[in-house]
């Protein structure tokens, strides 16, 4: 299991290890690395998630590459196009989104048991508050903004 962390890599062997596969530890890993270096691997990105399926030699791709937000209609756009900077400009982050879907079609796991243990947490929590300003712990946060609060539109799978 490789990562820019080795906490983050420990997470996802911790997960292999739990009898968890390859996206449950990629779940962990990328969660854990919000927490070891919370300004390095942003939730608020885009991006794909590919997984391949031995079973029958395909690879499934999960677009995390998020939608225009519910404001953005033709009618806005139209007079003057897509501004190439500013907030008219951006996109509802996919990121988060992917990881659950990904997570819900092809792990074994459940979210709760993709969690660290609190000692792992020991110190990193008081730097998620100083950099996010956040109480809550890290993946309780995502599993909230995403499965439960439904706050993301889904991502397209091909």
């Amino acid at each position: 299991m490789a990562a820019s962390h080795p906490l983050a890599s420990q997470a996802g062997v911790r997960i292999l290890q739990k009898g968890g596969n390859a996206v449950d530890a990629s779940v962990a890993v990328a969660a854990a690395l919000q927490v070891v270096e919370p300004l390095m691997s942003g939730i608020g990105g885009d991006g794909f998630i590919m997984v391949y399926m031995r079973a029958d030699d395909t690879v499934k791709v999960v677009n995390g590459t998020g939608s225009a937000p519910y404001a953005a209609t033709r009618e806005r756009y139209l007079p003057e196009g897509i501004p190439l900077k500013g907030v008219l400009s951006t996109s509802v982050p996919g990121l988060l989104r992917s990881w659950t879907e990904a997570h819900e079609r092809y792990g074994l796991l459940s979210l709760s048991e993709l969690k660290g243990h609190q000692r792992d947490r020991k110190g990193f929590e008081k730097r998620l508050k100083e950099t996010w300003n956040c109480p809550l712990d890290l993946l309780d946060l995502l599993i909230a903004m995403t499965v439960e609060g439904g706050l993301y539109p889904d991502p397209v799978f091909t």
